[in-house]
């Protein structure tokens, strides 16, 4: 009898031991998520989620999707988590937040030199300016600026651009006078491609927010996001978390 217990036992072991493979989606964004020319998976972004999955008894699968396309994917359980995310009460609908892992803060870039012609203390300032500035589709800037582009006459200063990339190329066209993005999106760019001396920051902060990963709540049980965000409190409260944020030189105040 206990002969038999015990193979019933070993034979249903790895059924329970098998890890969990939860799926993440991913869009180039230095230094957080991106592919080397090696078409390895790098960036801070990546590294948390693999060390708190490791912690919590999960695996990843990766897949590269549009930021858009990826919310609406978490929102009806076809991925089960997204990197990078601030928080919102709509998406809190559809999904869990874990807690922080990074701070987000969004300044605007104009070209060198050109920050004394900017004369602007808030957002509400280029309403009635002449200016045109470049954002990223999907990317959420804050409830004062999502609430300021509902009004066209501030809406109408703003052309969208995929990424970074596409910001930049309009600036240097002429097409923009500055962009919005994240400073250590900035840093890692100019670094990547040799234009550190290219831009400069204004003095306004255009928004700052914590940054969380979302998990679905179609596809991720309250028992597995519960662990999953036990393990990133873990990787704060032991400090792994700073240790990595400061490995890819990511300001953590």
């Amino acid at each position: 009898m206990i002969k038999s217990l015990l193979l019933v036992a070993l034979i249903f072991l790895p059924l329970y031991s098998q890890a969990r493979t939860i799926s993440a989606g991913w869009e180039i964004w230095y230094p957080y998520q991106y592919r080397n020319k090696a078409q390895q998976l790098l960036g801070a972004d990546f590294d948390i989620l693999n060390a708190a999955a490791a912690r919590a008894g999960f695996n990843i699968r990766y897949s590269e999707i549009p930021w858009r396309r990826l919310l609406q994917f978490v929102k009806s359980g076809e991925m089960d988590i997204a990197m990078g995310v601030s928080y919102n009460d709509e998406r809190a609908q559809d999904a869990y937040f874990s807690v922080p892992y990074r701070l987000e803060v969004i300044r605007l870039f104009l070209k060198k030199e050109q920050s004394a012609k900017f004369t602007l203390n808030s957002l509400t300032d280029i309403t009635l300016s002449d200016y045109m500035i470049g954002i990223e589709g999907g990317y959420y800037y804050g409830e004062v600026f999502a609430g300021l582009m509902q009004d066209p006459k501030f809406s109408a200063h703003f052309r969208e651009a995929v990424d970074i990339e596409g910001n930049v190329l309009m600036l240097v066209k002429g097409q923009i006078d500055g962009f919005l993005v994240d400073p250590n999106t900035m840093k890692a760019f100019g670094k990547r491609y040799a234009m550190e001396e290219e831009f400069e920051v204004h003095p306004m902060v255009v928004y700052q927010s914590d940054i969380h990963f979302m998990l679905s709540k179609a596809s991720v049980s309250a028992d597995e996001f519960a662990r999953f965000n036990q393990a990133l409190i873990e990787m704060r409260d032991s400090g792994q978390l700073a240790q990595i944020l400061n490995a890819w030189s990511i300001n953590t105040d």
